[in-house]
């Protein structure tokens, strides 16, 4: 069967390049994703104190094209929709099942899974090897705190030494696309290492939010003031530990499949590339296929 119709689930990175690439080969494609904007881990965070990029490091070089694809694809695009379950339609074809009531989407020719690979291998149980083989990847978690300072700080983000449980940070003005925003001179993004993450999951945001701020000060080697905002935030599934080899998962028979960055483990690349590279090739193979 052709796969004139395809639904996508995941409008981070692997899932805007796969519905993009398959667009652009003329498959009609529908994009579903649970958060507020696109981009999974690689959005930017509007906050008071402007937008910070708070998610994937690496993904600056992508993020044209990606702003692209997003425009390319608007009129498909669904969010705020979480997708439950994905269920036989009849006549091979499959449904999305949403959460909190909204109506069933279908019938599709083929689903398209590029979430992380936890909430992927529930997904994917109508398809037992792939979700048996995205079981067996793990993410790892991150807190990440936001902040800024009316007055300037005077650090270079190189002459920060971070320490446990600082894994890294980043000055948000030094990120690309990223400028001075009124009534804030400094606005530093905070990264928590994925081991203390883990161990702090369930701690409030407040308390997370000093902890790493003075961990912050420890490492700029100076009491820092108090920031005029600041604010923390969870990523659950931040970074995949050991990404499979292939580069995405297909099942021709079922017409599922899977990419993103648990796949391309072979490929040599960071995350964000990783994603990239993951959800093109899910696209050549759905066309392969029809």
């Amino acid at each position: 069967m052709t796969a004139r119709r395809v639904a996508v689930v995941g409008a981070g990175v692997a899932g805007v390049a796969c519905a993009s690439h398959l667009q652009a080969c003329g498959v009609e494609v529908s994009v579903f994703d649970q958060g507020e904007r696109p981009g999974g881990r690689c959005a930017s965070l509007s906050t008071p104190a402007g937008q910070f990029h708070h998610g994937a490091a690496g993904f600056a070089g992508h993020a044209e094209a990606f702003d692209e694809q997003v425009r390319a694809l608007a009129a498909r695009l669904s969010l705020r929709h979480e997708v439950a379950a994905i269920e036989p339609a009849g006549d091979e074809r499959w449904r999305l099942r949403f959460h909190a009531g909204r109506a069933p989407e279908g019938p599709f020719d083929a689903v398209i899974v590029a979430t992380p690979p936890e909430p992927a291998a529930v997904l994917l149980q109508p398809a037992g090897e792939l979700s048996a083989a995205l079981r067996g990847v793990r993410s790892e978690p991150c807190w990440c705190v936001v902040s800024a300072w009316a007055a300037p700080l005077g650090l270079k983000p190189e002459a920060v030494v971070c320490d446990a449980p600082l894994r890294q940070v980043r000055e948000e003005e030094r990120s690309p696309g990223s400028g001075r925003v009124a009534g804030y001179a400094s606005r530093w993004v905070l990264q928590a290492t994925p081991y203390w993450s883990a161990n702090n999951l369930d701690v409030p945001a407040a308390q997370v939010m000093r902890h790493l701020l003075d961990a912050f000060g420890k490492a700029a080697g100076r009491r820092l003031a108090r920031p005029a905002y600041a604010a923390a935030h969870l990523w659950r599934q931040a970074r995949v530990l050991q990404p499979l080899a292939d580069a995405c998962g297909w099942s021709p028979g079922l017409r599922l499949g899977a990419c993103g960055d648990a796949w391309s483990g072979a490929a040599g690349e960071n995350d964000v590339e990783r994603a990239v590279s993951s959800g093109r090739a899910l696209a050549e193979r759905v066309l392969a296929s029809t």
